[in-house]
């Protein structure tokens, strides 16, 4: 809350000052009120950015997370149709199993 020290620093030290003319130091005081609000507004503008900026971190680190564990299961589900076909495909069928890729990798 840096701004709020700021804030709290420029209304000690412009209070002490003495001025005889009351429109000057009612001019002064409107003045210093409207640093101090768009102080403020700063500020919460600041924390907003921030918390918006971690908030798209921790979005961005769950769809890597997602997008981990799909590349696992596409991995895992690509071995388990690979061990199928050496289990049930036998070896004089190969040659066969062999031209009907070729043909589906032209597509």
């Amino acid at each position: 809350m840096d701004a709020m020290q700021k804030i709290s620093l420029h209304s000690t030290t412009d209070a002490t000052s003495t001025s005889n003319a009351t429109e000057i130091n009612t001019v002064a005081d409107f003045n210093q009120a409207t640093h101090s609000a768009q102080m403020v507004v700063f500020a919460f503008c600041k924390q907003n950015d921030e918390e918006l900026a971690a908030r798209v971190i921790r979005k961005n680190l769950q769809v890597m997370d997602r997008m981990i564990k799909m590349q696992g299961l596409k991995g895992r589900c690509v071995e388990s149709i690979r061990d199928i076909y050496d289990r049930y495909v036998s070896y004089s069928q190969y040659p066969t199993l062999v031209s009907f890729s070729s043909v589906c990798s032209n597509f």
